[in-house]
């Protein structure tokens, strides 16, 4: 819910993705217990078939691929866990601790791939040193966990973030097929009809399209390289544009607070939870003569409960996370919108064509804009850019039909009556020369 516009997980992807991440820890745990000289096939199918619950029966499978022969790299990285890990003797105090961190480690991925959408998600850092037992920097933590972050990243930068796909036969459902990047993209989409735009900017396409490609910036909700076991996890993946994902959001981390400070969220305030815009309003003060147009806040609607802690962690953290709605009002976007605005209406008006001019003026001009409402908060959002803000803008003006004497009403309608003016005369040129045309034939004709 911490993103403008609702998304639906594809089920499939779930799928695959959870197997992905729990593979992950299953594959570290077994490196972590194996004497280093031994890691390989035999050792690796065995412990999946005795120890793995997800993957019994499937070890050899599993193992085949992951020991191939032009799998070094991924090899490499499972066996320098290892080496690490095993490096030296540790005392009874660095032992529980590690086991400690395996058990939080996999209860973290559990937590988040939890269908169930009430309470908290509390993450830790991945990254803590064994003698304090405190969170660290990367390259403060030991060695060990420092390969382990290595490791996860691997399957993210191959897999879905880049052009490799896993086979179908390490997948429980006879039915896989290879999955990657294109694959996951191919299902977000499907599952997301009618999305066309960025579900969390509302500005820009989230996606494009080649011969036989789609391409769209795949960002993690949570950092990759802070969260490294959530770098391929399929609640943390979500397609957006480019400029959300590098120039906004960049490493902004929702876990921490601006001061830095740990806070945990409220699981219906993540992405893929819940619909945000189903229960927020934007709130817009019109310009009136040279003022300029005021986007204000994001405001529950009246029918929604204010004081839902997951509804006000998700505007806070849309405000942090993605500086929204305050993008919309700098560097004379929220100009830029008004005019979007007004000529969607003068599209909508036919220029003045459709409004009988007379008394009634003011009542046509309503009950038309009225319909482009509709249009634009039910037909056009999620597909045409700033459907959402255009649709909260729209609604200010005409709320403001039946407030006495309202300036911004007036201003509306001048405006609206000088489209009309303007469209009559050029209609009456028009008119007069196709009739010039068409008196020649006639003249013709008589003659």
């Amino acid at each position: 819910m911490s993103i403008l516009h609702s998304l639906n997980l594809p089920p499939t992807t779930y799928q695959r993705l959870r197997e992905v991440v729990l593979l992950q820890i299953d594959l570290l745990l077994y490196a972590s217990l194996t004497p280093k000289g031994n890691i390989g096939l035999e050792t690796c199918a065995t412990y999946l078939d005795e120890y793995s619950g997800t993957f019994a029966g499937r070890g050899k499978v599993i193992a085949d691929w992951y020991f191939a022969s032009n799998a070094s790299l991924r090899n490499t990285l499972l066996t320098d866990f290892a080496t690490a890990f095993q490096q030296k003797k540790v005392s009874k105090q660095v032992q529980k601790f590690r086991t400690d961190w395996f058990e939080r480690i996999r209860k973290e991925i559990d937590m988040l791939l939890e269908h169930d959408n009430s309470g908290q998600i509390i993450v830790q850092s991945f990254f803590v040193e064994e003698k304090k037992i405190q969170a660290c920097k990367k390259q403060d933590a030991p060695k060990w966990q420092q390969r382990a972050s290595e490791f996860f990243l691997y399957f993210y930068k191959m897999y879905a973030g880049g052009d490799a796909k896993l086979p179908e036969e390490i997948f429980s459902d006879p039915k896989a097929q290879p999955f990657g990047r294109q694959e996951l993209l191919d299902l977000f989409i499907n599952e997301n009809k009618g999305l066309e735009i960025c579900a969390i900017c509302d500005q820009a396409r989230y996606y494009t399209e080649g011969q036989k490609k789609k391409y769209s910036i795949l960002d993690h909700y949570f950092p990759k390289e802070a969260y490294p076991h959530f770098s391929c996890h399929p609640y943390n993946l979500i397609p957006i544009c480019h400029t959300c994902n590098s120039s906004i959001k960049g490493t902004k981390d929702p876990l921490h607070d601006e001061k830095g400070k740990p806070r945990p969220l409220q699981k219906r305030s993540l992405p893929y939870r819940h619909n945000l815009t189903a229960q927020v309003y934007l709130e817009v003060s019109p310009g009136v003569d040279d003022q300029l147009i005021n986007i204000g806040p994001l405001r529950a609607k009246y029918n929604v409960n204010a004081e839902d802690p997951a509804l006000q962690q998700a505007i806070e953290l849309l405000k942090e996370i993605y500086q929204l709605p305050d993008l919309w009002s700098k560097d004379n976007q929220s100009i830029r919108i008004h005019d979007i605005l007004f000529r969607r209406m003068r599209h909508f008006l036919d220029n003045g064509r459709v409004l009988q001019h007379g008394t009634q003026v003011d009542t046509e001009i309503y009950n038309i804009l009225r319909y482009l409402l509709y249009y634009l908060a039910y037909e056009d959002q999620r597909r045409d850019p700033f459907g959402f803000a255009l649709t909260w803008m729209l609604a200010s003006y005409l709320k403001e039909k039946d407030v006495p004497k309202s300036a911004t009403w007036r201003g509306l309608r001048d405006e609206i009556n000088s489209w009309f003016g303007q469209s009559l005369e050029k209609s009456q040129e028009r008119d007069r020369r196709v009739d010039d045309l068409l008196n020649i034939l006639l003249q013709e004709a008589k003659n």
